[in-house]
């Protein structure tokens, strides 16, 4: 495992050892854990760990330590930070700033190619590992380089309207770096004769504290293990354990309408068939299977729109709201109604 996922693998309870004892959030260390405790020989594993601890001793910024560590980049001339980093354009200048929640820093020149590249720094902010250079006099592109390491001439020429504090280097903790040809080449060296049997478990992320969303995930395994041999004999809750994780790809907020999309996910992954592409599934159902109308559907629908939804899943109870959906937005879709949960599933996995 460990030579096909090298880098890849964190132990959790090395996770829960180091947190107990930092104020640091789970993703940072896990990045950190990947990098130097991806081993199954105990001595290299405690040396990263102690690795691990001296880096986020020298290089996390803690807000109220903020002030030392601008002392040690002044007097170094560089140092190598983590902290959430938050880009914004400078209209009238031209160009990006770079904005550091614990260090309380801001108005930091970065290269274009950064937020170009890592759209989420213009989106909230992400934790990254960066090296500064501090600089009171030189040139005018202060030591502003691209993601290659070549030299950026800044739009600005006068030293006062600039940071003497540059970025070398940025490099995003938070950004997914999954390579998916990479995986599945991996997987070819697992057989099924390997799987251990699940024992009927739900493990969900993404969803952070929301109850709702929760108790919609909930709904919909219990529907499942009620009405799943409906869909398939085939479809086991008892021997298979499944974990889902869910996204806020539009930045919008998460909905709590979850329960129907997440019982298709559910028999997508238990009968190895994608849903059809370009789908967006709307509606929701109880724990009864009496379904849910879709709320807003005209508004619902532009937003399927802008995130390139192409078809449409919609339940037969929001025909009568067809009227207050604009023509030419209608036309934009393939829709495909439903009456039940099972008719919602086999239709967007493209059974017939």
């Amino acid at each position: 495992m460990i030579s096909l996922a090298d880098g890849k693998i964190v132990r959790k309870d090395l996770t829960k050892k180091i947190k107990e004892g930092a104020n640091v959030p789970v993703y940072v260390l896990e990045f950190l854990l990947g990098q130097y405790c991806s081993s199954d020989d105990e001595s290299i594993i405690e040396k990263g760990v102690q690795n691990v601890k001296h880096i986020l001793a020298d290089n996390f910024v803690r807000p109220d330590e903020s002030q030392k560590i601008l002392s040690q980049l002044r007097k170094k001339g560089s140092h190598t930070i983590i902290d959430m980093v938050t880009v914004r354009l400078d209209m009238k200048k031209d160009c990006f700033f770079a904005e550091f929640s614990n260090l309380g820093v801001g108005n930091v020149p970065i290269a274009d190619e950064y937020p170009e590249k890592f759209d989420r720094l213009l989106c909230g902010g992400i934790w990254c590992i960066v090296q500064l250079d501090y600089e009171v006099e030189g040139d005018n592109n202060f030591g502003i380089e691209d993601i290659d390491g070549n030299p950026l001439r800044s739009k600005q020429k006068k030293q006062k309207d600039i940071s003497p504090i540059s970025i070398r280097k940025l490099t995003p903790i938070q950004m997914p770096h999954v390579d998916i040809d990479e995986l599945k080449q991996g997987r070819k060296a697992f057989t099924k004769d390997e799987w251990l049997p699940g024992n009927g478990k739900i493990e969900r992320t993404g969803l952070g504290s929301d109850s709702k969303c929760k108790e919609a995930v909930n709904t919909a395994f219990n529907y499942l293990k009620a009405n799943g041999n409906r869909i398939s004999g085939s479809i086991s809750t008892t021997t298979k354990d499944y974990i889902i994780n869910y996204q806020d790809l539009q930045g919008i907020g998460m909905t709590d309408k979850l329960a129907l999309p997440t019982l298709i996910a559910l028999c997508s992954i238990a009968l190895g068939k994608p849903v059809v592409s370009n789908l967006a599934v709307l509606g929701d159902i109880t724990i009864s299977g009496t379904m849910i109308k879709v709320d807003e559907l005209a508004n619902t629908l532009q937003v399927c729109l802008d995130s390139g939804a192409k078809k449409v899943l919609i339940p037969s109870t929001s025909f009568g709201d067809f009227a207050s959906v604009p023509a030419d937005l209608m036309s934009a879709f393939q829709l495909i109604p439903y009456q039940s949960a099972e008719e919602a599933v086999f239709k967007a996995l493209g059974v017939e």
